[in-house]
């Protein structure tokens, strides 16, 4: 998988920061702010990506998809991060 293209990163940049609008106010950051945190993070996921997916025992790592495995990827940082645990 690669990186996310400029105009995605844009997207998830502002789907981020409307969410985080509609939730609670944001602390700091500008919009460019927020580009360059999704930018890094996108980069990190694609520079981790197989030590992530290693990280999955067998046989649950080929059981499921990409798909599947980053949208739990996705719960887990919710409730781990965004819940404050």
């Amino acid at each position: 998988m690669t990186v996310l293209s400029q105009a995605d990163r844009d997207l998830v940049a502002q789907q981020v920061t409307q969410d985080i609008s509609n939730t609670f106010t944001p602390t700091s950051g500008t919009k460019s702010d927020w580009k360059i945190l999704i930018g890094a993070l996108d980069d990190y996921l694609n520079t981790n990506a197989t030590s992530i997916n290693n990280s999955i025992p067998q046989p649950q790592r080929g059981i499921f998809t990409t798909v599947e495995k980053a949208r739990a990827m996705k719960f887990v940082i919710t409730m781990r991060y965004l819940r404050g645990s």
